[in-house]
């Protein structure tokens, strides 16, 4: 079954089911992050490049040589982000 970017997101958030510490630490970060960001959205990334010689250098990469499908994917995200910026406001103005 196939699920959207925001799904995705939601399913890493809840609880998972285990007895151990490390599990309840984790889930407590989730716990966090699910109420400090009661608006959230997600949009996943596939890798930049696919072999490993560009990844370690991609620094010097210009953006039009990686994957299409990231930049797709980056196009996607700066236009959720610049969507939902509002101006900051100080004493309510």
């Amino acid at each position: 079954r196939k699920i959207n970017d925001r799904q995705y997101l939601e399913n890493a958030l809840k609880p998972q089911q285990s007895f151990t510490s490390e599990a309840a630490s984790r889930n407590q970060i989730r716990t966090l992050l699910s109420s400090f960001f009661r608006e959230r959205d997600c949009v996943t990334l596939v890798r930049p490049a696919e072999d490993e010689a560009t990844l370690r250098n991609l620094k010097n990469v210009a953006l039009t040589e990686l994957r299409p499908e990231f930049q797709k994917g980056l196009a996607t995200l700066k236009s959720k982000l610049y969507a939902s910026l509002r101006p900051k406001a100080v004493n309510g103005r």
